[in-house]
């Protein structure tokens, strides 16, 4: 495997993780924007 080779490998792993962060982060942020209560205005 040549020097190119494995960076290219490296780099393609980076983006996988990076992608997978990202669709997990959206993920938390949706389903904390559910449980969010309403809150009731007494005014």
């Amino acid at each position: 495997m040549t020097r190119e080779q494995a960076e290219a490998l490296l780099q393609m792993i980076r983006d996988k993780e990076k992608e997978r962060r990202e669709v997990l982060a959206a993920r938390e942020a949706r389903e904390a924007a559910r449980k969010k209560t309403p809150v009731e205005k007494d005014w």
